[in-house]
């Protein structure tokens, strides 16, 4: 960890639901194996972007959502929305919708 900052770009993706607050993704260094799990987390706050995954019945069925956020390094260098918070909220809930939040609003992935 250089100058005590968390350095997001080594990590392919990295996110976490704020429910289980378990940090999930794949590293690209050994030096993420140094970084504290609330400084990552602070900083996936920071610099990615708020999500919920929902069940199959989607967001008019008023059901119970999983709020989180992610991070991913995109080719402008900024964080870039992908399926892994989905695939792995689809495995283990069956939940089938995901929205993230941009500009103050909601959009479906």
């Amino acid at each position: 960890m250089k100058d005590g900052k968390i350095n997001l770009n080594n990590y392919e993706y990295v996110y976490y639901f704020e429910d289980d607050g378990i940090l999930r993704g794949v590293s690209k260094s050994d030096e993420t194996a140094s970084y504290k799990k609330d400084e990552v987390k602070k900083a996936i706050k920071e610099n990615g972007y708020h999500f919920y995954t929902i069940g199959d019945g989607g967001p008019e069925e008023n059901m119970p959502k999983s709020y989180g956020y992610y991070y991913s390094e995109g080719s402008s260098g900024k964080s870039t929305m992908d399926f892994e918070p989905l695939d792995f909220k689809t495995y283990t809930d069956g939940d089938a919708w995901l929205f993230y939040k941009e500009n103050n609003k909601w959009e479906q992935l």
